[in-house]
């Protein structure tokens, strides 16, 4: 299943990868403090969405989803953002629905690939920006090296998975659906700005 929610989301997360451009965007402290308020524009209703729709399910391989975008309030916090600042007036895009354990599995395909892009992010930010762990760079640090392990976990249990062609379509089409909702989102947000 990895294989093929990588072959069917490869333009989409490209495109989201574009639109973020965290490398050409993120200038300075103030332009990262500004690219956290948009990740938490959208990534705590998504998580939250994600991780209902797999509160019942349990998964082999020591795999256990978790939550990790109450850093992202965290991080703001360190970088002086009130709770205050926090609103937005943009509606948040659609979040695709959940209705069966393939479905949830490709939102956390993309919710995991995510966390593993962090650690790519979080590194080049310590060097470009000096961020740390402790002073608004949680979120993107993630589990640390442990994120690594969480993301082998988790292509364990997308590998384990009984093969069906209706699962495999439930997949792909919430992981498109997710990436799509990102699009939408950052989209708004960067004209906005």
């Amino acid at each position: 299943m990895r294989a093929l929610l990588n072959a069917a989301t490869r333009e989409l997360h490209q495109a989201v990868e574009r639109t973020m451009d965290p490398v050409g965007r993120v200038q300075s402290r103030d332009d990262y403090r500004d690219f956290l308020l948009v990740h938490h524009g959208i990534m705590p209703a998504l998580e939250a969405h994600v991780l209902a729709a797999v509160a019942s399910e349990r998964f082999a391989h020591g795999y256990e989803p978790a939550a990790r975008t109450h850093r992202l309030l965290e991080d703001l916090h360190a970088l002086g953002v009130r709770d205050s600042a926090l609103t937005r007036e943009a509606a948040l895009p659609d979040l695709p629905p959940l209705r069966s354990r393939d479905a949830a599995l490709g939102a956390l395909y993309v919710l995991e690939g995510s966390a593993l892009g962090g650690r790519v992010l979080f590194r080049h930010f310590e060097k470009t920006l000096g961020i740390t762990r402790e002073a608004g760079g949680a979120y993107f640090f993630g589990d640390g090296p442990e994120t690594g392990r969480r993301w082998q976990r988790f292509v364990a249990v997308l590998e384990s998975e009984p093969a069906s062609s209706a699962g495999h379509a439930a997949a792909v089409e919430a992981a498109c659906q997710t990436f799509r909702a990102m699009a939408i989102w950052l989209d708004a947000c960067w004209k906005e700005a």
